[in-house]
């Protein structure tokens, strides 16, 4: 009632929760939808959430049993939330064309609403309709475009024989177009819409007009490539710490990766490695052991002067992760590690720290609380981290200067498409790698590896579909 008092045109609607998928509490949602309704407290209808288990086949005879059961109100049911999951693409397009038949047949239900249909904004890679950024329809989409533009639609095509003809016909509930035509040309259209009314409905059509040609709405696809700009922000840059060469040094660059234990696996399970002493962090990496790209990615921190890496693990991870530090030897070298962040919440949106100057980025590291992003990168004057699809990334950043240093940034070709699969990049002759980092346009990165024969080593973490970016391999190297 206090809503109606202040907006009269929302319908308004009690959901629930595994009453209809699992069975729960079913008897207790009539009760209270009829409680409700007697109430005349302006409810309009029933939600149905719809979430079935993880590999959990929904069951057709039960779930017209519950729906039947929630019908006895009288009120309008509205799939609310619909998911079913399955890792075989072709068992999740049976199990969702006996979800969908269930609910599309039974004459309570109005309207079907899908929790999510992309696996990067609103359900997982296994309950998934469109997989990847380039937008790839699995068996289950293309099941789902089968039941809803072919075999629930009603096409019929008759001739006009006499100045009036009545045409009985049973068709599915939806929206129709009548198009006449005269001599092959469309002259004429009407539109209407069946619903689930329990009876029969009349329309009459009079034809009219002088047979003049009319303009038909021409088709066009349900999605075009659109050329995507970055959104860039250097929000809440701030220094995390800074160290200096100690001692005797040498003019040569000399740099060993160092390696943590490994962390436990779970969520925010982190593991830490430090450089030896009279070596200067410029780099901080971190992989998955299994190779799957579930992790919270790795960043520089300060402990008691000393900088650290450390890696994260992240939610869904069945893995440990492990840090590498690349740890340099040179003298005059000193390191300012920096960081920025969050970035913004638009897909691929970008956090950029700037270095000082005269200091270089030799290290870039991507972090984030949401077990999913697109790496970090070096440019010449700073560290860029991509978020994945709409959740926020921090950037870190060692900005490092020596005596006459010279730096370069190297990226390999793209590697393979399988989960696992590698790319690598070298650096040139006389250069030494200092840092390594992964990136990928479509992210789904287990990783990045700094070898001691100055390569850098990007991991894929998942298979890629049609038209996906694999990883990248991101290589500071200096002389």
């Amino acid at each position: 009632r206090e809503v109606h008092a202040r907006d009269p045109k929302p319908k308004l609607f009690l959901n629930e929760y595994d009453v209809v998928a699992e069975g729960a509490a079913t008897d207790d949602y009539v009760n209270q939808g009829n409680a409700f309704k007697a109430a005349n407290c302006g409810l309009y209808g029933l939600g149905v959430q719809s979430h079935f288990r993880e590999n959990v086949e929904p069951n057709p005879s039960l779930l017209k049993y519950r729906l039947d059961k929630l019908a006895t109100t009288g009120l309008p049911l509205w799939i609310a939330e619909l998911t079913t999951e399955n890792a075989d693409e072709n068992k999740r397009a049976d199990w969702f064309e006996a979800a969908l038949t269930s609910y599309f047949s039974h004459p309570s239900v109005e309207g079907i609403i899908f929790w999510g249909f992309w696996d990067h904004g609103g359900t997982t890679p296994e309950g998934a309709l469109v997989n990847g950024n380039a937008y790839y329809i699995n068996a289950a989409g293309h099941r789902y475009l089968n039941l809803t533009k072919t075999i629930w639609s009603t096409n019929i095509k008759t001739t006009l024989t006499s100045k009036s003809l009545q045409l009985n016909l049973r068709g599915y509930y939806g929206d129709y177009d009548v198009i006449i035509r005269y001599r092959g040309k469309a002259v004429q259209t009407q539109h209407f819409s069946l619903y689930k009314l329990g009876q029969d409905r009349t329309f009459q059509i009079s034809v009219q007009g002088n047979g003049d040609e009319i303009v038909l709405p021409t088709g066009r696809p349900t999605y075009a490539p659109v050329h995507h700009v970055h959104h860039v922000t250097h929000d809440h840059t701030e220094t995390v710490g800074y160290m200096g060469a100690t001692g005797s040094g040498t003019n040569q660059l000399t740099c060993t990766t160092r390696y943590s234990g490994l962390s436990a696996v779970g969520d925010d399970k982190t593991t830490d490695v430090s450089c030896n002493a009279g070596e200067i962090m410029t780099g901080c990496s971190s992989v998955t052991k299994d190779g799957l790209s579930f992790r919270d990615g790795e960043h520089f921190m300060m402990n008691g002067g000393t900088a650290v890496c450390r890696a994260v693990n992240a939610w869904r991870s069945s893995a440990p992760v492990q840090a590498m530090a690349r740890c340099c030897r040179r003298t005059g070298l000193e390191c300012t590690y920096m960081k920025a962040g969050p970035s913004g919440h638009g897909r691929e949106d970008q956090i950029e720290v700037t270095c000082p100057r005269n200091t270089l980025p030799l290290g870039c590291t991507s972090y984030t609380y949401f077990g999913s992003m697109d790496g970090s990168f070096a440019t010449n004057v700073s560290c860029i981290a991509q978020n994945d699809g709409i959740q926020e990334v921090y950037v870190y950043g060692a900005c490092c200067h020596a005596p006459s240093l010279h730096c370069s940034v190297r990226k390999s070709t793209y590697g393979g498409i399988k989960q696992g699969e590698t790319s690598e990049v070298a650096c040139g002759s006389g250069e030494t790698l200092v840092s390594c980092s992964v990136y990928s346009e479509d992210g789904q990165t287990a990783g990045a590896i700094p070898h001691d024969n100055n390569t850098c080593q990007a991991v894929n973490g998942l298979d890629r579909y049609a038209g996906e970016v694999p990883v990248t391999a991101v290589a500071v190297c200096c002389k």
